[in-house]
């Protein structure tokens, strides 16, 4: 389901959405943040407008399912991944991200 739904990332083609999913290295820590961060991305785009609606009018129904079944996970990706990456946050802020 991803890999259809990657491509709505900006600067996320097929070919990168490919390479995010089926990495060469499976312990490639940083595609695995970046293929997290698309995630999170991805949660946050609505499908409901252009151009990701049918025929650039109506939404599609399954892809507005889809999108909301992306949306938990990239909430939960989100508050795992923030910890670790974002330097800045408090050690408190830390822990009420992990404990979402």
């Amino acid at each position: 389901m991803l890999e259809r739904y990657l491509t709505w990332v900006n600067n996320v083609d097929e070919s990168r959405a490919l390479k995010l999913l089926l990495p060469d290295e499976p312990l490639d820590v940083p595609r695995a943040v970046a293929l997290m961060n698309s995630v999170i991305s991805l949660g946050n785009i609505d499908p409901t407008l252009k151009p990701h609606t049918l025929d650039c009018t109506e939404p599609d129904v399954d892809a507005v399912a889809d999108v909301d079944a992306i949306k938990i996970l990239s909430h939960i990706l989100h508050s795992l991944l923030q910890p670790f990456i974002k330097i800045t946050l408090s050690l408190t802020e830390q822990v009420i991200l992990l404990c979402r």
